[in-house]
Formats: C-alpha cells, structure tokens, sequence
C-alpha cells in the first residue's frame, strides 16, 4: 500500500493522536537488516538538524547503543556545545546530556576503547 499525505496532512493526524500540537516532521529513513531488524537510532538529545551537524560534510550523529564509556576522550568524537553553538573536539562520547558526531562508521568506532 502506498499513502500519499502533505507535511500539514500528517501533523494533523499525529496531532490528533499525540493530543498535543505537532508543528512539523521530519522523515528519516529506516534502513532493514538481512533479518528486517530496523537500524540502530541516531541519539540527537539536542535536536540538531542535519545542516547543524554538518551531514553533507560527512559527519553522522552516534547512534544511542553507540552512547557509551570509553577509557579516554578522541578526537574524533565531537560534542555540540550548546551555549555557543559550536562543535568541540575530544569526547569519550559518553553522556547521554550531550549530541555527539564523528566522521568514523560504527565499525571503526567500535574499536575505540
């Protein structure tokens, strides 16, 4: 089946169901695994659109399961600093409060300790 609906036509409906006014949506894609488990979920806690951090410049947002301890800080993980609406370099990438990018994919970054 496919449903045609324009931007105002679905944040009425999700308005309706969610009791509370939506003003926009926005629609991300959801890539399926050989098993059809949906991918793993970008953590944007400070909701930043992806001109903010910077996707066509290659960056991706760390996936929640990708929240996690790592013995020290790297460059490569970057968190947005929101008073001064800036990218600061050398996170462990490990506090949940925070929005964090890299260039690096899941497998690399998984080899970060």
């Amino acid at each position: 089946m496919k449903i045609q609906l324009t931007q105002k036509q679905l944040c009425e409906i999700l308005s309706r169901n969610f009791g509370a006014t939506v003003d926009s949506v926005e629609i991300v894609e959801c890539k399926e695994d050989v098993k059809g488990e949906a991918s793993p979920i970008p953590y944007n806690p400070r909701k930043l659109t992806p001109e903010q951090y910077g996707a066509s410049e290659g960056y991706r947002l760390l996936d929640k399961d990708e929240i996690k301890y790592r013995v020290k800080p790297y460059k490569e993980i970057e968190a947005w600093d929101k008073n001064d609406n800036r990218w600061d370099v050398e996170f462990s990438g490990a506090s949940k409060a925070n929005t964090y990018r890299t260039k690096l994919s899941r497998e690399e970054l998984a080899k970060l300790s």
